[in-house]
């Protein structure tokens, strides 16, 4: 831990995420599986709860897929400036149903923000037994003590699973990019190698660490989390309080 950061437990963070991402505008449906999806990059990878942060002004309502062209080979899908962390479930799910149909399990997400989020996405698609690429086309997002991955690989191994991120070079903006997804049952082939010197494997083991030891969490990013958990809370009243005994 850092001057400028404090530990939370892993449990309590998970536990208010559902609330603090329909405060945000997450639909109700999604913030249960999103909050997995926040809570594990912001221990793996970082940068989750800064992200969240950052754009908690930026949406609200059910978000939606702009446009989806089928163009044979693989899909394309315009998600107008939605973020991986409001769709990247369903975009990975989608191109896990393709390659489980014997269709190209290949899609492209244009237009969307949240390459932090890869990791989890590329190890949820691992987990139900596919092998998957993600590769990121657009700036990096500058993360404090962790990465913004370039692209991530997520393999299932002797029923467990292996995931390898390669991180962007250089600080990078908070620009929006596109997400190239390459999913297929078991293995990846046919594709050019990545640079195994550029990798790291350390997302699993920060992962465990956080969940015995807690998450270093920063101030600003902690307490944006409860200012949007607070606005699911009913103020209290003198009638609340005696209702409740």
């Amino acid at each position: 831990m850092t001057a400028t950061t404090f530990r939370r437990a892993f449990p309590e963070l998970r536990r208010t995420a559902p609330d603090v991402l329909r405060m945000a505008g997450v639909p109700l449906a999604l913030a249960d599986e999103g909050a997995d999806l926040l809570i594990w990059t912001e221990a793996a990878v970082g940068g989750a709860l800064a992200f969240l942060r950052e754009r908690r002004h930026e949406r609200s309502g059910s978000p939606a897929v702009r446009s989806l062209t089928d163009a044979g080979d693989h899909v394309v899908v315009d998600l107008g400036g939605v973020s991986l962390l409001e769709m990247g479930l369903r975009a990975f799910d989608f191109a896990c149903a393709r390659a489980a149909s014997g269709a190209a399990g290949m899609a492209v997400l244009r237009d969307t923000a949240g390459p932090q989020f890869l990791p989890y996405l590329a190890r949820r698609c691992a987990q139900r037994g596919y092998a998957v690429r993600a590769t990121w086309d657009g700036e990096a997002v500058p993360v404090r003590d962790g990465w913004s991955p370039s692209a991530v690989e997520a393999v299932p191994a002797d029923g467990r699973v292996q995931v390898a991120v390669w991180p962007a070079p250089g600080p990078g903006g908070h620009g929006r990019g596109a997400v190239e997804i390459v999913v297929a049952p078991e293995k990846l082939t046919g594709l050019p190698p990545l640079d195994p010197a550029g990798r790291t494997t350390a997302c699993e083991e920060r992962f465990l660490e956080a969940l015995e030891r807690g998450l270093d969490v920063y101030p600003d990013d902690y307490r944006a989390f409860n200012d949007l958990a607070g606005l699911l809370r009913v103020p209290t009243s003198e009638r609340s309080r005696s209702q409740a005994g």
